[in-house]
């Protein structure tokens, strides 16, 4: 269906469709939301960054790069 020219006579289809959409995109967030191992966002602290970084920084260095942005 072309919902470009929508008509009055076809908006029940039009509505339906999107109901139809918005319903699958409901699930799917569900779906993702359901998903126990997705990684979550989180600070580090330092330690844990000095940890992170491949050369390993002292903690008085990564304190510079912080103080100059």
């Amino acid at each position: 269906m072309n919902y470009s020219e929508l008509t009055f006579d076809r908006l029940p289809e039009a509505v339906s469709y999107l109901i139809g959409r918005v319903e699958s995109l409901e699930h799917a967030l569900e779906k993702k939301s359901e998903q126990p191992d997705a990684p979550v966002d989180r600070w580090m602290n330092i330690d844990e960054l000095k940890a992170y970084l491949p050369d390993k920084p002292a903690r008085a260095t990564i304190y510079g790069w912080v103080s100059q942005r």
